[in-house]
């Protein structure tokens, strides 16, 4: 298994953010151009594509969609009193603490759910991955923004990506049972299969056009933070409660995902992105199949 994650999932990243990387050396491409087109363009259509493509009712997740969202702010706390004592700037310490609560649930977590449990917990994941998303695009205005913001500007800032209304919409059709026609569909589903592609070559070409690392130990803490205290606290978690075998399976191995590299993208998108960011993102994907096969091999 470990050597399937690593061949299936982890080189497979590696490889296109090192086109990326190479490609921007070469051509100098533009990062920022390549960020407001997944930003603003394919993640919207692919979001809502993830959502309405799957028959299964929003009912089916229900609980692993809430124990998510419940995980991702406890880990946003503990990641922000932990990261305090390594980094000092405020803005920093916050973008800091928000990589150690956003996973990437959908460029690696899709793949490796589909490789651990089988086609049953796709839409679990995809489901997840697009409130991760709507969160990550939420909170940036007010947690990091590119300047001073007043309460309103932020809230005008999250609802100006199309991500926010999109996926809100797209959980209304599928409350409301209606079917989306296949000359709708067809077009989001090559947004959806150009989102991991795109998402990759713009996280290399941040790489390639961003200062050396500056601040190893705040990169070392995201990623521990990421790989080993987040499982460790989704293990814990079910001393509280025990949501059955499936689930709790599910949620550990969704615990062990690397840093979510939208929101390098996204704080590229604010002007505010961190090098600290991006290596954590390139670090812990690198090293994520390291924490999935210990805890595989615990289940």
């Amino acid at each position: 298994m470990f050597l399937e994650i690593i061949s299936t999932i982890t080189v497979p990243l590696l490889v296109v953010i090192a086109l990326g990387f190479v490609a921007t050396r070469h051509w100098s491409l533009d990062p920022r151009t390549l960020g407001q087109l997944l930003v603003n363009v394919v993640a919207p259509g692919a979001f809502v594509y993830f959502l309405l493509s799957n028959p299964a009712p929003m009912s089916a997740v229900g609980f692993v969609t809430l124990y998510s969202l419940g995980r991702f702010f406890v880990m946003y706390v503990v990641g922000w009193l932990v990261i305090s004592a390594i980094v000092s700037d405020p803005v920093a310490r916050r973008a800091c603490a928000l990589a150690v609560a956003f996973p990437n649930s959908g460029n690696y977590g899709i793949p490796l759910v589909d490789l651990a449990f089988g086609d049953e917990w796709l839409f679990h994941q995809s489901v997840i991955t697009s409130m991760h998303s709507v969160l990550i695009v939420a909170l940036v205005p007010f947690l990091v923004p590119s300047q001073n913001l007043g309460l309103a500007a932020s809230f005008r800032s999250a609802f100006r990506a199309p991500l926010l209304p999109a996926v809100m919409v797209a959980i209304a059709v599928k409350l409301t049972g209606v079917t989306v026609p296949p000359v709708v569909m067809a077009p989001l589903g090559v947004l959806a299969a150009a989102l991991t592609p795109l998402a990759l070559l713009t996280l290399g070409a941040q790489i390639a056009v961003a200062p050396r690392i500056s601040d190893p130990l705040g990169v070392a803490g995201i990623v521990s933070m990421r790989l080993v205290a987040a499982p460790l606290l989704t293990a814990a978690s079910f001393l509280l409660f025990d949501p059955g075998q499936a689930e709790r399976d599910y949620l550990l191995v969704n615990a062990c995902v690397p840093v979510g590299l939208f929101l390098a993208v996204l704080l590229a998108e604010h002007k505010t992105v961190s090098q600290t960011i991006v290596a954590a993102v390139a670090v812990s994907t690198a090293l994520a199949p390291l924490a999935v096969i210990v805890v595989l091999a615990l289940l």
